[in-house]
């Protein structure tokens, strides 16, 4: 046995260590005696039991309705259709939105903070005469962008507007059908719609200087063979690039090769190559 002595403090210390460590051994007993009293009285197996289940009966799904709400016609859209239907009456032709707001944008000074809601309104109102009152309806003449809107009552041919409309599209169709002028043709120069031979001129133009050409080269050469002027050279160039390309790679009537120290490729007959698909020496 080994004394130790403890002072007041470690004492009090000990001693409610060791009443909470009881405290808890109570606790424990109790929840071991609360599981033995239920072991004792042993319920019924869940084996045994009938467990009853109740189906709940589908409910057919509610049939969606639709319900049309009629818009309402407010005072200032029938002020705006019978301003319209009056302008049409005085004015006796089609009209686009642009000429009926400008109109009242003129007769009533109209502020340019309140244009945008009166081009609605007027829009609106277009709209309502046309497909529910059927008042108005949409026209459509020839050499005029956008719709035009006129009178229901126009559909009789001796109504003069319909008549010039027909004027007009019979104009319209006398100027399709007119011939196209004669090309001026500049003094010294060909004619601006003259379609030029790009694999005569490419092969006459190698057989000449027997030597490979880059596609700037040729440029320069077709410049000077048609006479053209500045103007034409970046047009010339496409031309002349997709000539080069399809002699290449469709008619196989071109090969292409590199110099050394020259950037880009250069274009000779088939027959300036050998075997190995090497450029004969002479044609460099």
């Amino acid at each position: 046995m080994v004394n130790i002595e403890l002072t007041p403090l470690q004492v009090e210390e000990l001693k409610n260590f060791y009443t909470n460590e009881l405290d808890k051994i109570q606790k424990r007993a109790d929840e071991i005696r609360e599981i033995l009293e239920k072991l004792v009285n042993k319920p019924e197996p869940i084996a045994n039991r009938k467990v009853v289940i109740q189906k709940k009966e589908k409910q057919p799904k509610p049939e969606k309705q639709i319900i049309i709400i009629p818009l309402k016609k407010t005072n200032k859209q029938s002020k705006w259709s019978d301003k319209i239907l009056e302008l049409l009456k005085e004015k006796q032709k089609p009209l686009s939105i642009k000429e009926i707001v400008k109109y009242f944008e003129k007769q009533i000074n109209i502020p340019k903070t309140d244009l945008k809601k009166t081009v609605i309104a007027i829009q609106q109102s277009l709209f309502r005469l046309r497909t529910h009152n059927k008042k108005i309806q949409n026209i459509k003449r020839a050499g005029k962008a956008g719709k035009l809107y006129g009178l229901t009552e126009w559909t009789d041919k001796s109504v003069i507007p319909l008549k010039n409309a027909k004027e007009e599209n019979t104009q319209q169709i006398k100027k399709i059908n007119q011939k196209p002028k004669t090309i001026i043709k500049r003094d010294n120069k060909p004619p601006l719609t003259l379609t030029y031979n790009w694999p005569k001129f490419i092969f006459e133009t190698l057989n000449k200087t027997k030597r490979v050409l880059s596609a700037k080269d040729l440029l320069k050469y077709a410049m000077v063979y048609y006479s053209l002027p500045k103007l034409e050279k970046a047009t010339t160039r496409v031309k002349l690039a997709s000539a080069l390309s399809r002699s290449e790679k469709i008619t196989k009537s071109l090969k292409t090769c590199k110099k050394e120290g020259q950037a880009g490729r250069f274009y000779g007959l088939p027959e300036w190559f050998g075997g190995d698909n090497k450029l004969i020496a002479e044609y460099k």
